[in-house]
């Protein structure tokens, strides 16, 4: 339950970003579609390590603006790391220039976040700008290969 909600909380966060006035030419929906593969993270320009389990962990953009999330738990025993508890979140976007917006329902719930994000050849990076402390922003970058 700790993993889904860490995963939960940096999924939200990576895609709550300020605008950014600069699209990207190679962003559009039809090279967005398709199945991403998470590779790298980092927090303020800081790499994140990511254990093989997260490496796992795949978003699927689909047409007509659905797009399905799977990631995987991870346990530690005697320093050896198991994935397992595959969870699957299915979440709506779209895309303006260079923004895309994704809206997680959880029962009556919905939130919606955005982030910049650009495509090049089979890596898409995911900028995203957290201010959980007013005035304190905290930029996250996750890079995704497609698969």
């Amino acid at each position: 339950m700790k993993k889904l909600s860490l995963f939960i909380f940096v999924i939200a966060a990576t895609l709550t970003s300020c605008g950014s006035d600069d699209d990207s030419p190679g962003t559009t929906e039809a090279n967005l579609i398709g199945k991403w593969q998470w590779t790298a993270a980092s927090e303020d320009g800081v790499a994140e390590t990511l254990d093989e389990c997260d490496l796992q962990d795949t978003i699927e953009f689909q047409t007509g603006g659905t797009a399905v999330s799977i990631f995987f738990n991870s346990t530690s025993t005697n320093g050896q790391i198991t994935c397992s508890d595959a969870e699957t979140e299915n979440i709506t976007w779209s895309l303006s220039g260079d923004q895309l917006s994704l809206t997680y329902t959880e029962g009556t719930v919905s939130e919606t976040d955005t982030a910049t994000i650009t495509v090049s050849g089979t890596t898409l990076t995911v900028e995203y700008r957290d201010e959980e402390t007013p005035g304190e922003i905290t930029v996250y970058i996750e890079t995704y290969r497609r698969l």
